[in-house]
Formats: structure tokens, sequence, C-alpha cells
């Protein structure tokens, strides 16, 4: 009998040493989530994406940029020469208009005059077709075309009007064209893909 009170004392001593590690490591794992070195690191895990994403940001902003450069200046100097050549002025400003410091203002134009162009203006894309920045940054009733070069693969085709349908501003978005893109970028055969040789001529491209 006496063997067995003995080893219950035993277990008893085992259990409370286990005990009493487990509340210590328990204990000094707080204590090491509360030191400088594990704060500073998380703060590392957490400013370091940080940086790096920013610089991402400002790299594709500062090197990727021509495309909207091209489309600025399209819309904010050659359409403007366009306009004048035809007889246009800018709008006049604004009577109590008071320039702010040195502030140069800026000539606005109406370019809804575009929409009643018969022929359009048209703006061509070459062999630099894949940097077209996309519709919505050109200006409504500029045709935008696509000059055949060396790609052989199936290229974009341009926007075309179409009515509001429904919550749908534009119901084109929702029409599905059979055979005008495949899967496999093989080029398309039907008309209008690329401009004509006759309207190329008349095409005002901006170096692309």
């Amino acid at each position: 009998m006496d063997g067995g009170i003995l080893h219950i004392f035993d277990e008893l001593a085992i259990r409370g040493k286990s005990s009493h590690s487990f509340q210590l490591t328990r204990l000094s794992g707080k204590q090491a989530s509360r030191t400088p070195i594990f704060s500073n690191f998380t703060l590392l895990a957490v400013l370091l994406p940080l940086i790096i994403s920013i610089l991402r940001v400002l790299a594709l902003h500062v090197f990727y940029h021509a495309p909207f450069d091209v489309a600025h200046h399209f819309q904010y100097h050659s359409i403007p020469t366009v306009l004048a050549e035809r007889g246009y002025s800018p709008e006049a400003l604004p009577k109590d208009y008071k320039p702010y410091g040195n502030e140069i203002p800026t000539p606005r134009w109406d370019f809804s005059v575009l929409r009643t162009f018969d022929p359009p203006i048209t703006l061509c894309f070459g062999s630099e077709w894949h940097r077209f920045p996309g519709s919505y940054l050109i200006p409504e009733g500029v045709e935008v075309q696509w000059v055949r070069s060396d790609f052989d693969g199936m290229m974009p085709r341009r926007w075309e009007a179409s009515e509001a349908s429904g919550i749908w501003l534009r119901n084109e978005t929702r029409v599905v064209r059979a055979g005008r893109f495949n899967g496999a970028n093989q080029p398309s055969t039907e008309p209008g893909t690329y401009v004509s040789d006759s309207d190329l001529l008349e095409c005002r491209a901006e170096g692309m």
C-alpha cells in the first residue's frame, strides 16, 4: 500500500511540474510578443509589402505612361488644331474669371461638334495597336481604326455605337457576334477590322 501511495505522489509531482512548465512557457510567449524585436518585426512585415506596392505603382506610372500621354496629346492638342483649321474657336472664359497667381488659362473646346463631322475624324494605330489605352479616353465623335501591319493575330474591333436597353447604357457590350473573336488568336476575316486603303490617306495618325 505504501508503494501505491508513493506512486500517486510521484504522479502528482510530475503533473505539477508539467503544469508549472506550461505556465512559464505561456508567460514567456506573452512577454516575447511585447518585446521591441517582435514589434519591429511585425511593423516590418506590414510596411515592406506596402512600400514595394507603392514603388510598383510609381514605376508603372513613370515608365509605362506613354499611351496615356499620346491620348492626352491627341485630345488637347491635335483635336483643337483640327477644330481651329475648320473655323471653330475655343469657348470664351467667364466674365468673372480671375487667374490664380501666374496661372495661364487653358482654352476649353466644345468637342460635341465632332459628332457632326462627315466623314468623322479618325485616329489610326499601326504596329503599336496593343498600346491603345481604350475607347473611354477618346472623345465621342472620333473613330479609332487599325492599320494593317505584320501582326497576323486577332485584332480588337472598333467600338460600335449602340442604344441603351434597360439598365444597360451600351447594349453592344452584351452582344455576342459569332466569328469576330476566337480563342486561337486567329485573324478575323470580317470586314471593318482594318482601315481601308482609301480611308488610310485621310487617317490622321498620331505617331503610332
